[in-house]
């Protein structure tokens, strides 16, 4: 790690932690952008209503009503998430892959941490996620019966109406069981299941974090209308002077608030009501 005795990584390595991050997470891979953030809370306009465009023909009495979009004011808090880790001198010494092993878990906690509260986000104690919001928050909602996926027919439905709200579907995010039963999926000779032209051109994309009660949910959406908004970009400090001192040891802390946000609902859809099994522990046959 760092020869100080006290001080951050180099810049190089930082940014080798967020861009890693930022290759590892979901959301990201699906297209959700960043943006700053000025004060621990901001206020940002979410769409909640776009009127028709007024068609009037060229009269004397022509008269155009008060008509205009609205929003709905929604705060974007930013909230604390630290990192850290401890190891020995011997260890910082001896082990060649220790700042690249380090960083790399950092990286990947990064991932997980956005990915789990912008999917699943109670909006309590932290973001509203995208699998928690209803058609009451401006979504669309398929049900899915309840039942297995046999084909593809709740996520066709799913495009249909993101493309409806006149939004471009670009990604689909699934959970393992559904992922793992749409994938065994065979026609009636046995051979793999070819999804439909408007669930293939979906990326797709596996996540734990999506909210799962007795059925799991599944979100097709234009992901770039997800936000994430940085107060405090990523500082990864070392420490040799802490309680670690007498033990021979040092600390490595990492520090980023950040918060995240829908700006308009009715490019995203959720499908509720999916049942999937999970293969990965079927005993493989005999």
């Amino acid at each position: 790690m760092s020869s100080g005795v006290s001080g951050a990584l180099p810049d190089y390595e930082v940014l080798g932690i967020v861009q890693e991050a930022l290759q590892d997470s979901v959301i990201f891979s699906a297209g959700a952008r960043v943006v700053p953030m000025g004060a621990p809370s901001v206020k940002l306009a979410r769409i909640s209503s776009v009127p028709d465009v007024q068609i009037r023909p060229e009269s004397e009495d022509r008269d155009l009503a008060d008509q205009a979009p609205s929003f709905t004011p929604e705060t974007l808090d930013a909230h604390s998430a630290f990192l850290y880790a401890t190891t020995t001198l011997e260890a910082v010494e001896d082990i060649a892959n220790l700042q690249e092993t380090i960083t790399g878990v950092f990286a990947r906690q990064l991932a997980r941490a956005w990915d789990k509260h912008a999917l699943a986000g109670d909006g309590n104690t932290g973001p509203l996620g995208l699998g928690m919001m209803f058609a009451q928050d401006g979504v669309s909602e398929v049900e899915a019966g309840n039942a297995a996926p046999t084909g593809y027919g709740s996520f066709v439905e799913a495009v249909a109406r993101v493309r409806a709200k006149h939004h471009k579907p670009t990604a689909v995010v699934l959970d393992v069981p559904v992922w793992t039963t749409l994938a065994a999926l065979t026609d009636t000779t046995k051979q793999p299941l070819v999804p439909p032209r408007a669930y293939s051109e979906l990326s797709e994309y596996v996540s734990d974090f999506l909210p799962r009660d007795a059925y799991s949910c599944a979100v097709v959406g234009d992901f770039s209308r997800l936000l994430v908004g940085i107060r405090t970009d990523i500082q990864i400090e070392v420490n040799r002077q802490g309680p670690e001192f007498k033990k021979g040891g040092l600390a490595i802390r990492g520090f980023m608030r950040w918060g995240s946000f829908v700006d308009d609902p009715a490019a995203f859809a959720i499908i509720r009501g999916l049942d999937g099994t999970d293969l990965s522990d079927t005993p493989p046959a005999s």
